[in-house]
């Protein structure tokens, strides 16, 4: 097989294909999409995802090995799933180690919390504080244009200091060049509350500075108050800024004026609306694409 770019090792290439090629082996999440820009910019595109302790193993040792040095700057997407069979406590410093060593060329980082049991707890007494500063710092990269939260359950009132939501809108008013942003979470009360913004738990300075592109919205129905997430977005404290967006997919809508808090902050610049809809619902706005499903 050809090397795709005139300056990637052909042995490498090829010792890379064969491993993945091996069923007992990474292919069930490496090099899941080989995709390349023009030969001549030398630039080869890794899309790694894990869904399982046993994958997550093999990526570990897969990246340090010896050829991980040679091939950890053309990997610039990593999804995780939080899924592991010996627990996340027992994968953290791994996870930590991982992010690290790709933090500074990732463009996209997809962190996926859902396990059997429900949803994983958005708290620093369960994700780690190490590993927390870890996301923190890639968020802080140049380079990471997009960013996924999905299956996470965030408290607002934590016990833990610096935990819930101040934790959560934490990693926003952190990020640098974040474009396109995915949130699948569920809250059981109000994000903001008046005695956070009174105590300044939430950082007002910070306020609207990360300027989105896109942004995908899983509105959880089974919980309480499914207008969090929107009420949070509409909130002058929150670090994003939709003013801009050009893309938006809501998933699981349940109620319009979900999305009728979220159309007039856009300031009519989207171009594409995809709508997940429960129930019989009837949107018309002047865009050049919209999808009902």
């Amino acid at each position: 097989m050809n090397s795709p770019a005139p300056f990637f090792p052909q042995e490498l290439f090829d010792r890379i294909i064969n491993v993945c090629d091996d069923p007992d082996s990474l292919k069930a999440f490496a090099l899941v999409r080989r995709a390349w820009r023009h030969p001549a910019q030398s630039t080869f595109f890794y899309s790694i995802t894990t869904t399982n302790s046993k994958q997550f193993a093999k990526l570990y040792l897969f990246l340090f090995l010896g050829i991980a040095e040679r091939v950890q700057h053309y990997i610039h997407e990593l999804r995780l799933t939080i899924s592991f069979i010996a627990g996340w406590h027992a994968q953290s410093d791994n996870v930590g180690h991982i992010l690290r060593l790709l933090g500074k060329q990732l463009h996209s980082l997809h962190l996926d919390g859902i396990r059997k049991s429900g949803y994983s707890p958005w708290d620093l007494t369960f994700i780690g504080i190490d590993l927390y500063s870890d996301i923190i710092e890639i968020l802080r990269s140049p380079s990471l244009t997009s960013f996924g939260l999905t299956g996470w359950h965030i408290q607002a009132n934590s016990s833990w200091p610096g935990s819930g939501f101040v934790a959560f809108n934490k990693l926003f008013t952190n990020a640098r060049s974040l474009k396109h942003l995915e949130l699948e979470v569920e809250v059981a009360s109000p994000l903001v509350t008046e005695s956070m913004v009174a105590s300044r738990a939430v950082p007002i300075s910070h306020a609207g500075t990360i300027r989105l592109e896109s942004l995908s919205l899983r509105m959880n129905a089974a919980q309480e108050n499914p207008d969090n997430i929107t009420q949070w977005l509409c909130h002058p404290c929150c670090a994003l800024d939709v003013s801009q967006l050009q893309r938006l997919d809501v998933r699981a809508l349940d109620h319009p004026r979900q999305l009728f808090e979220l159309l007039p902050l856009t300031e009519g610049t989207l171009q594409v609306l995809n709508l997940t809809l429960l129930g019989c619902i009837v949107v018309i706005i002047p865009i050049v694409e919209t999808h009902f499903l």
